[in-house]
């Protein structure tokens, strides 16, 4: 299925481009308004797409306290991507304080 260029799609290539690493989807549902729910929803089209890789941290659960974290990254194919859909319909980001 092809992506489609939604609000919530320019607004996560956006911050994935833009925005210093690690991406995790916490921070991409927080940083662009997508709900969370969404946000996995999309990073899995990417993903399914070329357009993003993921990773699980590494870090020991019984240590950290806390299961890992999935995080995700562009592509080349992504940045490029990224590049071209965000001109086209340009990010609306929320003021994070």
């Amino acid at each position: 299925m092809p992506l489609r260029l939604t609000q919530a799609l320019a607004n996560v290539l956006y911050v994935l481009q833009h925005d210093p690493p690690p991406h995790y989807p916490y921070h991409l549902a927080k940083r662009t308004a997508v709900t969370q729910g969404a946000i996995y929803n999309l990073l899995d089209r990417l993903e399914e797409h070329g357009l993003v890789t993921s990773d699980l941290e590494d870090i020991d659960p019984k240590v950290a306290g806390r299961p890992a974290r999935r995080h995700f990254a562009l592509t080349v194919a992504g940045r490029e991507r990224a590049t071209t859909l965000t001109q086209a319909r340009p990010p609306l980001l929320p003021r994070v304080p």
